[in-house]
């Protein structure tokens, strides 16, 4: 268990823990959906014997406008124990977009690589949309020009449509 943490910093030299979550698994990085949401990515866990086991990826919406109790309003596990995602190691790797619901993050197991692409809001919660797949080909960045979402590995770059993420083209 790792708690979220709301803290007041009005006064830097007197910071002052509001409230506090409790749930499951852990975030590696919080990105700010708005003003009151707050977007975790991390791993989700479970607990065997008093040890805490590591187990698929996990993406999460925070709301925290009473910060003295903070909740989690929806989240998403992909895969289980061994699915990794770059965007743990490289926040470039996670892409997010409120104008557009938009997020994207990359994950993979042993068997494939791919980006994850949510319609993500708060009154919808996290939606998957779809996946765009590179094999065994990590995904390392994700980005979108107009209508077009780009998927980039050390071995391919694929461009697919944003609204049906049907593919368009993929360059070697």
């Amino acid at each position: 268990v790792d708690p979220l943490f709301v803290i007041d910093l009005s006064n830097p030299a007197n910071p002052k823990v509001l409230g506090e979550l409790k749930i499951p698994g852990y975030s590696d990085y919080l990105h700010p959906y708005d003003e009151t949401h707050l977007i975790g990515i991390g791993k989700d866990t479970t607990a065997d014997s008093g040890w805490a086991l590591y187990q698929g990826v996990k993406i999460a919406l925070f709301d925290v406008s009473d910060p003295e109790n903070p909740v989690e309003i929806s989240k998403y596990v992909i895969g289980r124990r061994g699915t990794e995602s770059y965007a743990l190691q490289d926040h470039r790797a996670f892409l997010f977009s409120r104008s557009r619901n938009l997020l994207a993050i990359p994950v993979g197991d042993y068997y494939t690589q791919a980006a994850y692409v949510f319609h993500i809001s708060p009154e919808k919660g996290l939606i998957l949309r779809g996946t765009i797949t590179h094999g065994k080909h990590s995904v390392k960045r994700t980005l979108y020009v107009d209508d077009v979402i780009y998927t980039v590995s050390d071995k391919l770059v694929k461009m697919n449509d944003l609204e049906s993420l049907n593919e368009i083209g993929t360059i070697t």
